[in-house]
């Protein structure tokens, strides 16, 4: 039995559904790390949603794991038991990209309710360094056949997304320019902030001089760069995360958690039982809210290009509220190189 946990039910607009905990890749910085491998079944998703369901729910995430391998028995008719029920839903699926093929093509292009998101961290030098099987053999060449099956099959509902480490931070430049090429051939442009990078990477005074390359050369080969980052620096604070607020993820197992990076902090809930941890929601939306506010250094920085996710804090600092040094750091750094080379301000954040 299911059972709705009332004020996540109430509350909640985006569901992320961990549809497997296994991948066909076991790519270095992810944080899904020998995990016994559970996995959704078709009854399951139809039972969670008809429980968690209302008017508010709009939007459903698919996740892992890799959750295309999930795709034939249960994603895809998932997809279309929600529609039968609410046309107005949408998804999006975060992929690694190496399992597309001619049929599930054909699905994407006849259901453009469906986005997404995959994986791509620049050249194929660049994206074999982290993005590995099991046996160490990249996976550049199994992504670009999957994007390009894609094209082939006319889906335009793509979007590329591209995470670097302090040893690919030099391939900055390169990584846009094939993710911009590549975003061409969909419904939607490639932006600068579709560039993350790691939590856990070792950035140092290197790391600064090979970015400081590629906004060099970003600015002379690509002037629409100057626009993107002129919009993000009118930004003058972080969007908060939404994780606990409107956005939870479902696991297999009955664990609800605040999102998919969560699992270093006990469960928020379990559907199977129905236990529900209130202390836990009502301190992380409170430091959730608070964070920009209650922390000096953040009061005073405002940095556009900051991604401050309390999880990946904790996972790496043992604390919501303190980013790892090196992180920060680092893209400080990046925005006073991108003020100074982009628009002339020498030593301003």
């Amino acid at each position: 039995m299911i059972h709705a946990i009332e004020p996540i039910r109430e509350a909640m607009s985006t569901m992320e559904l961990i549809m497997t905990t296994g991948c066909n890749l076991r790519c270095h910085y992810c944080y899904e790390e020998k995990r016994e491998v559970n996995t959704f079944t078709l009854l399951q998703l139809k039972e969670l949603y008809n429980v968690y369901k209302t008017d508010k729910l709009k939007h459903i995430m698919f996740f892992g794991g890799e959750p295309m391998l999930t795709f034939d028995e249960q994603m895809a008719p998932f997809i279309d038991y929600v529609l039968s029920n609410d046309r107005n839903v949408t998804f999006q699926i975060i992929t690694n990209g190496t399992l597309f093929n001619n049929s599930n093509a054909k699905f994407f292009k006849e259901h453009p309710q469906v986005n997404l998101q995959i994986s791509l961290d620049g050249p194929k030098s660049v994206h074999d360094r982290h993005r590995v099987d099991a046996n160490e053999n990249g996976s550049f060449d199994r992504v670009m056949d999957g994007v390009q099956c894609l094209i082939n099959n006319g889906v335009k509902t793509f979007g590329l997304h591209g995470t670097l480490m302090h040893d690919t931070v030099h391939a900055y430049y390169k990584t846009y320019m094939l993710c911009r090429e590549l975003q061409k051939y969909s419904n939607s442009s490639f932006n600068i902030q579709n560039i993350q990078f790691s939590h856990d990477g070792l950035y140092d005074s290197n790391s600064i001089a090979d970015f400081r390359k590629c906004i060099v050369e970003l600015k002379e080969k690509c002037p629409e760069v100057i626009e993107q980052f002129e919009s993000l620096k009118k930004k003058n604070k972080l969007t908060l995360c939404s994780a606990g607020k409107n956005y939870y993820t479902f696991y297999p197992t009955g664990t609800i958690h605040l999102c998919h990076r969560a699992e270093d902090i006990p469960q928020l809930a379990n559907y199977y039982t129905g236990e529900y941890n209130q202390q836990l929601h009502d301190t992380f939306l409170n430091i959730n809210r608070d964070v920009f506010y209650g922390i000096d250094k953040c009061n005073t920085c405002s940095n556009p290009l900051c991604y401050f996710c309390p999880m990946a804090n904790y996972k790496f600092a043992y604390d919501f509220l303190s980013q790892p040094h090196h992180y920060c750091f680092f893209k400080r750094q990046c925005m006073s190189v991108i003020n100074e080379v982009m628009f002339g301000e020498s030593g301003k954040l």
